[in-house]
């Protein structure tokens, strides 16, 4: 279920976006039909515009993770290694099914 958890709040981000995108298009379009010019042009033009702005941090957010997850797999590819390395300059035998000194 967490497998891929920044590619999922990505995804959230890209959905919440459009859903706020279009509920201001239809709530400012309601207000323009109830007379309510001023505001239903307020609502179209800055409720996009709050909506976009929004998706770019959750995004951000989800990008950072999926980052993380890729820099915390090489780390501790680097750190098998470093232990081979390791075991073999002092001389124990390596058993190379697990990487560590036997």
């Amino acid at each position: 279920m967490y497998s891929n958890i920044g590619g999922m709040i990505k995804t959230a981000a890209a959905v919440f976006m459009w859903i706020g995108i279009v509920a201001s298009g239809v709530a400012g379009t309601l207000l323009l039909i109830g007379a309510e010019i001023a505001y239903g042009i307020g609502v179209i033009i800055v409720g996009p515009a709050i909506s976009w702005f929004s998706y770019l941090f959750m995004f951000g957010f989800g990008e950072l993770i999926d980052k993380t997850a890729e820099s915390n797999a090489v780390l501790l590819v680097m750190q098998e290694n470093q232990k081979r390395i390791m075991a073999k300059l002092s001389g124990e035998e390596v058993n190379e099914d697990d990487g560590y000194a036997v």
